[in-house]
């Protein structure tokens, strides 16, 4: 048995679902004693042929950053040059939606929700609605060292881009870790993370299922998975075997949980999306199932980051 140092637990977290509604002015309020270091929204679409995913960081009342990757389905998904908007955002509620909004009369970019729905516009890019999926999942791990507080919650959605009708989901990450330090600084970032996917996957008998699995070094491990008929797991306890490609893309990932389900993400080619740096994480789209299930996949969203370097 590992005898770990004063306040130190293996970086083991402590996994549970919670409410999908967070209150305005949520960022604000300490999570497990942790300030938030940052937030990402992030989308899956698909609108007439093409799978888009955008990718938009903010802080508080800041539009931090804004990627965009698009490609035909089952083809790479180039990083284009989309710009959105990049400063300090109105924090306001509108519509009955609580938010950011780019300053102006013209609200170009917009990103906001309540406790039914959620508005994402992107100027020149898509805008949509959502409705919240299922619940949201949270997770903490006490270190005295380097504490960590997740949340994470999804959205189906409807919109537009282009004039093309579009579909997909949206998800929204916020990240609470000690005051003065980041999340890509962070040793879970810069060392134990091996892999880790969120996913939505609808089949076609109506049912959907969402959630989040990481595997990584130590005891940084949890899968939080719901789904629409009622079953769902969290847990600490993960174990995989994965395969990559030969420019490190995951192709086939077999996860085994604590409570004895299988899981399995594989990817049915393409859909990958490359990242400058010698030791960037390798990010690609795919599917996500409960091992042997042969329902048909009428829709599916899986954003997998791995790190193939850091696997034996």
């Amino acid at each position: 048995m590992t005898v770990y140092p004063r306040g130190s637990f293996g970086f083991q977290p402590v996994v549970g679902r919670t409410i999908h509604y967070w209150p305005p002015g949520n960022y604000e309020e300490l999570f497990m004693g942790l300030p938030v270091a940052g937030q990402h929204f992030w989308g899956s679409f698909l609108a007439d042929g093409q799978r888009v995913v955008p990718i938009r960081q903010t802080q508080n009342d800041l539009a931090v950053r804004f990627l965009l990757f698009e490609g035909t389905e089952g083809e790479d998904l180039k990083l284009t040059g989309a710009a959105g908007f990049s400063g300090i955002a109105d924090v306001d509620t509108r519509d009955s939606r609580w938010g950011l909004f780019q300053p102006g009369r013209k609200e170009r970019f917009a990103l906001a929700t309540n406790e039914e729905s959620l508005l994402w516009r992107e100027d020149g890019e898509f805008e949509v609605f959502g409705r919240p999926l299922g619940d949201a999942f949270q997770f903490t791990i006490p270190d005295a060292e380097e504490p960590l507080g997740y949340r994470v919650r999804y959205w189906t959605v409807e919109g537009t881009r282009d004039g093309h009708d579009l579909r997909g989901v949206v998800g929204h990450e916020q990240v609470y870790v000690r005051p003065g330090s980041g999340w890509f600084t962070s040793r879970y970032m810069a060392d134990l993370e091996q892999v880790w996917l969120g996913f939505v996957t609808e089949f076609d008998d109506g049912v959907t299922v969402h959630g989040q699995i990481c595997r990584g070094r130590q005891g940084f491990k949890f899968a939080m998975i719901q789904s629409s008929d009622g079953d769902a797991v969290t847990t600490g306890s993960v174990e995989c075997r994965p395969s990559f490609d030969d420019n490190g893309f995951p192709l086939l990932i077999d996860f085994q949980l604590g409570d004895g389900s299988e899981w399995v993400y594989r990817s049915p080619g393409g859909d990958r999306m490359a990242i400058p740096g010698d030791d960037a994480p390798k990010w690609r789209e795919g599917i996500v199932t409960k091992k042997h299930d042969t329902r048909n996949v009428v829709f599916s969203h899986c954003w997998c980051e791995v790190f193939p370097q850091r696997f034996p």
